[in-house]
């Protein structure tokens, strides 16, 4: 006696298309999860930055350790204070208290943190001038 295996007319477990098309399937909503998980998280940043209270932010930027020295005696500190304290006059009402130091550095570069305090590097200062 011969076992002849019954054939299956329908199984649940195998797929009819190829394999390729199921991981081009998969790979796609993976995709696109990733994809809308990014624009949704953007987009909660964006409007929670907005409402953030002025006391949560001085706060966040004091716990930043910035790792740059600044020279307090830099020639050049009075005259950016004075340039700083010019612009804010021009605001109607500002919402922080400015704070601006000169980093020691070679590269053209100024930046902001949270809370008002502005970097703004030597070279950048002396190519103005």
């Amino acid at each position: 006696m011969t076992y002849v295996p019954k054939k299956v007319a329908d199984n649940v477990n195998v797929s009819k298309r190829s394999p390729l098309v199921e991981l081009l399937w998969l790979l796609g909503g993976g995709l696109g999860l990733l994809l809308l998980a990014y624009f949704a998280l953007g987009m909660a940043v964006d409007l929670t930055v907005d409402r953030m209270p002025q006391a949560w932010e001085t706060k966040l930027a004091s716990q930043i350790d910035f790792p740059i020295e600044i020279d307090p005696d830099d020639p050049f500190q009075e005259v950016v204070e004075d340039l700083l304290a010019d612009l804010v006059e021009q605001v109607y009402k500002p919402a922080y208290d400015y704070e601006v130091s000169i980093a020691p550095s070679n590269d053209l570069n100024a930046f902001a943190l949270p809370g008002g305090r502005i970097i703004v590097t030597r070279a950048l200062v002396t190519s103005v001038q």
